[in-house]
Parts: structure tokens; C-alpha cells; sequence
């Protein structure tokens, strides 16, 4: 039988920050313990992931794939955590700066392969900038197209169908942008199906939330690295939770 959805937390360190913490345990409540895992490095102590959250699994993984931003990039366009995961349907991951504040289970998504919040602006890009040739570019002034859809540090993604598309990456080792990045521009190729700016802006948000206010926050079901773009209202969300964190 294949379950829903899984909630995967990646994390390289040792301990969190208070802040982590809180967005952690605000993604919990609202999701009701759903399937939570910690995606850490073999070789990481894990005293402190145990202690502050007994009910949430612990995956491990090479450490090689936590070393740097680039590793970890590879790590997602790598098979292996989504065969890891095969007895689900999708797969949420949620970076420790991203916060969940809707019951996922509500979402109506079976359509589409991979969603993250929207771009804005746009990020331009084409072949040459995927494999770090970019000075291309601007010696023969190429095209670059526009992909609007796609941030990873809060996304869903369809585990079969990434099983299959990271099986038929080529030059994987080559590869220089950000795995969504990748998945994003590459969707016509590997045939992954992403929803428009619109639909995507109303599950997840980062650069879209800078001008939110409180009374809108539950119009969407997360946010990614809300403390960058609008802090006021990752305080906001904070002190509604007050009571729980005690």
C-alpha cells in the first residue's frame, strides 16, 4: 500500500536554532505528526534530534552528500533518497527555514510531479548555465528562457516520478545550477509536470510573501525562508503559537 505523502527535514548540524525549532513544531502540529523524517549525515551526532523530537524518524545518508550547498544539490538529483521513500506518493521537503501552517493532507495535487513556490522575478537560464558554461552566454548573447515555478527549500515531488528521472540524468557531476533549478528547467525534457505561477503561489511562497500580512498567512499551506522575506509576519505567526511552545 502506498501512503500519501512523506515530510522529509534535511539537516547537516548538530543542533538547530530556536527559530528552526519553532518552524519544525509548527509544521508538526499542523500536519499531526504525518510521516516526519530527519534527512541527516551518517556520521552526525544524534543526541540533540532525539531528545527534542522522539516522535520524528531519523534517515541517514552518506555524509559526502552534506558537505557543502553543491553535495547537497547532487544529494536531490541522486535516486537514492527517493527510492528510500518509494512507499509514498510524494515526498515534502522542508528545509529548517521553511514553516508549514496548513494540513497538507488537504491538498488536491495528484497532477502534477513537482511544485515549489514561485519565482519572482523569474529566473533566466538555458543549457550552457545548467553545466557552468555561462560565459557562452555572453559571448554569443543566447537565449536564456524564463522558469517561474520550482523553489526546492519547501516543495512536493512525486516520488515515482523522480525515481525515474534522476535514474536518466546524464553528467550528473557536471551539473551547476540548483537541483530545482534543474528540475524546473528540464521539466519538458523528462516530461515532469508543473502547475503555472498561480496555482503554485497558493500552496507554498517565498519571494511572493514579502507584502503578506497576518490575517492572509493561512491562504497558503507554507512558506520558505519567510524570516528573509517578511519578517513580520514569521513573528506574527510565532507568538499565535506561543502557548505551544511552552
Amino acid at each position: 500500500m502506498i501512503n500519501s505523502f512523506v515530510i522529509c527535514i534535511p539537516s547537516h548540524k548538530t543542533t538547530l536554532s530556536k527559530k528552526e525549532i519553532k518552524n519544525i513544531n509548527i509544521s508538526i502540529k499542523n500536519n499531526n505528526y504525518k510521516n516526519f523524517y530527519f534527512i541527516l549525515p551518517k556520521d552526525i551526532n544524534k543526541k540533540f534530534y532525539k531528545k527534542n523530537f522522539p516522535r520524528i524518524k531519523i534517515c541517514c545518508f552518506d555524509e559526502k552528500y552534506f558537505k557543502c550547498e553543491n553535495s547537497y544539490n547532487k544529494f536531490l538529483l541522486n535516486k537514492d533518497l527517493y527510492l528510500k521513500f518509494d512507499q509514498f506518493k510524494f515526498m515534502i521537503i522542508c528545509q529548517t527555514d521553511a514553516i508549514l501552517v496548513r494540513d497538507l493532507s488537504k491538498l488536491n495535487i495528484y497532477n502534477y510531479d513537482f511544485i515549489g513556490s514561485p519565482w519572482k522575478p523569474s529566473i533566466k537560464i538555458n543549457l550552457f548555465d545548467i553545466y557552468g558554461m555561462g560565459l557562452i552566454n555572453k559571448i554569443f548573447n543566447l537565449k536564456r528562457d524564463n522558469i517561474s515555478v520550482g523553489n526546492g527549500g519547501l516543495s512536493i515531488r512525486k516520488i515515482s516520478k523522480f525515481s525515474q528521472v534522476t535514474k536518466e540524468i546524464k553528467f550528473l557531476n557536471y551539473i551547476k545550477c540548483g537541483e530545482d533549478v534543474f528540475f524546473s528547467y528540464m521539466a519538458k525534457k523528462f516530461n515532469i509536470k508543473i502547475p503555472n505561477f498561480n496555482f503554485s503561489n497558493k500552496i507554498f511562497r517565498e519571494t511572493t510573501s514579502r507584502n503578506m500580512s497576518f490575517h492572509e498567512y493561512k491562504t497558503v499551506f507554507g512558506y520558505h525562508a519567510l524570516e528573509k522575506w517578511n519578517n513580520k509576519l514569521i513573528d506574527n505567526i510565532y507568538k499565535k503559537y506561543e502557548s505551544y511552545f511552552k
